[in-house]
C-alpha cells in the first residue's frame, strides 16, 4: 500500500536540505563579496586590515617584524587614457598576478582601490629578505605584456614600512609611512623601493 505520508515526509525533508544548501551557497558568496575584490579576487580593503592586525599579533609574540607595502603600477592612468578600460582591468589582473608570484605563502597581497594594492609581510627576521621580496617584485611586473595584440611593459613603485614589536605603531601610521614611502618612490621616476 502507497504510504503518502512517509513519501511527503520525504520529500520535505529533501525540500529542506536543498533549501539549507542554497542558504549556504549565497551565504558563501555574500562572504566572499564582502571580502574579495571583484576584480582580481584578492582580499580588498577590509580583510587586509583584519591580517594586518593578525601579522601584529604574531610580531608581537615572536618578537620579529611585520612589513607593510603599498604599491601601484606606474603611469597606470596614461594606460586607461589611451588604451581604454578594458585593458586598464586586464592590466590590473596580471599585474596582480605577478605580484602574487613574487611573494611567500604567508604574505597578503590585497587590492585597495584601483591600482592601489598592498602586501602584508609577517614574520620578517632582517629587512633584507623584504628588500629581495621587493627587488623579485619590481623583477617580475616589468616583464613585457601581450594584450590583444598590444605589447606592454609595465612597472611598480614600492612604499615600505615596517612593524616593530619593541616600539609597536598601529594601522594608520604604518599605512600612512607606507604610503609616504610610496610618493618618494614615484618621485625618483616610478620602478623605485622606498624604505622607512
Amino acid at each position: 500500500m502507497h504510504d503518502f505520508f512517509s513519501e511527503r515526509a520525504g520529500y520535505e525533508n529533501r525540500c529542506y536540505i536543498r533549501g539549507y544548501t542554497e542558504i549556504r551557497r549565497k551565504e558563501k558568496t555574500l562572504s566572499k563579496l564582502a571580502y574579495s575584490d571583484y576584480l582580481t579576487g584578492l582580499p580588498n580593503r577590509r580583510l587586509f586590515l583584519d591580517r594586518l592586525q593578525q601579522a601584529f599579533y604574531t610580531s608581537d609574540r615572536t618578537g620579529k617584524f611585520t612589513a607593510l607595502m603599498v604599491l601601484d603600477c606606474d603611469k597606470f592612468k596614461q594606460i586607461n587614457d589611451t588604451l581604454g578600460h578594458d585593458v586598464g582591468d586586464e592590466v590590473i589582473k596580471i599585474f596582480a598576478k605577478r605580484v602574487e608570484s613574487s611573494l611567500r605563502k604567508r604574505d597578503t597581497l590585497s587590492r585597495v582601490g584601483g591600482d592601489e594594492f598592498t602586501v602584508v609581510l609577517p614574520e620578517i627576521s632582517k629587512v633584507e629578505d623584504v628588500i629581495d621580496i621587493s627587488n623579485r617584485i619590481l623583477a617580475t611586473v616589468n616583464e613585457i605584456m601581450q594584450l590583444h595584440e598590444i605589447e606592454l611593459q609595465i612597472s611598480t613603485s614600492i612604499g615600505i614600512s615596517l612593524y616593530n614589536p619593541a616600539s609597536p605603531s598601529n594601522t594608520d601610521e604604518l599605512f600612512n609611512k607606507a604610503d609616504q614611502e610610496l610618493y618618494k618612490a614615484k618621485a625618483k621616476g616610478g620602478n623605485q623601493i622606498s624604505f622607512s
